[in-house]
Parts: C-alpha cells; sequence; structure tokens
C-alpha cells in the first residue's frame, strides 16, 4: 500500500503551515480553522538520518543496523521513519526515497521509506 492513499496531513486554512497529523493527534483550537486534507506524492528527500547499530528493547534490537531518518516531502511536511532496502552505509542526505507501508493490523499501516531515482 502506498502511503499517499492513506496519508494524514493538514494545511490550516489561510496558511502555508503543513502538519502530519493523526485522527487522534490533539490540535490547538488556534488552528481549527477549516483544515484542509491533503494527498502527498508519497515521494521525498532525506534530510537527515542516523544509523541505530545498538538498541536494548525488542523488537528492535533484533532489527540492527537499521536507518532512522527524516524525510523532506515536496508539500512541505518533515516526516520521521525507517529506510529500508538499502545497505546502512549507502543512505546518504539529499538521496531521493519514496514511502511504502506495511499493514501491522486492520486499522494500523507502518510508513517505511525505500530510495528511489527521482522524487
Amino acid at each position: 500500500m502506498p502511503l499517499s492513499s492513506a496519508s494524514d496531513f493538514t494545511r490550516f486554512a489561510n496558511s502555508e503551515d503543513v502538519r502530519a497529523l493523526s485522527s487522534s493527534t490533539c490540535i490547538p483550537s488556534a488552528l481549527l480553522s477549516s483544515p484542509e486534507w491533503i494527498e502527498t506524492s508519497g515521494k521525498g528527500q532525506v534530510y537527515t538520518f542516523t544509523v541505530v547499530r545498538r538498541h536494548g528493547v525488542e523488537p528492535f534490537s533484533s532489527l540492527t543496523p537499521f536507518v532512522l531518518a527524516m524525510i523532506d516531502l515536496p508539500e512541505g511536511v518533515r516526516l520521521m521513519g525507517n529506510i529500508t532496502e538499502v545497505d546502512v552505509g549507502n543512505v546518504h542526505v539529499g538521496q531521493n526515497v519514496e514511502a511504502y507501508a506495511i499493514r501491522i493490523d486492520e486499522f494500523m499501516a507502518l510508513p517505511l521509506w525505500r530510495p528511489t531515482q527521482s522524487i
């Protein structure tokens, strides 16, 4: 499932302020003036990242090493997520990535990122 088919991003009225929100996010009343839900392309670029080599909590400790990154989307949103399907040594700032998701249960999917040729 592509992330763009289930994205939860809001652009607030009279503003270029775009926020990544879930349906359970608490929104300050000052920002509740007609939020507009927008669909994204599901593509972006690595803004920054770290390689997690040790983690003390399962299931993450068995997944090390893994890449945790901040991804800039062209729509103005910056998201955090794991970059997969690439050797941790080959991830770099400015790298083009695309979103995909794995289904956790009938109500939740986990967004992940993988390298792509272009945004």
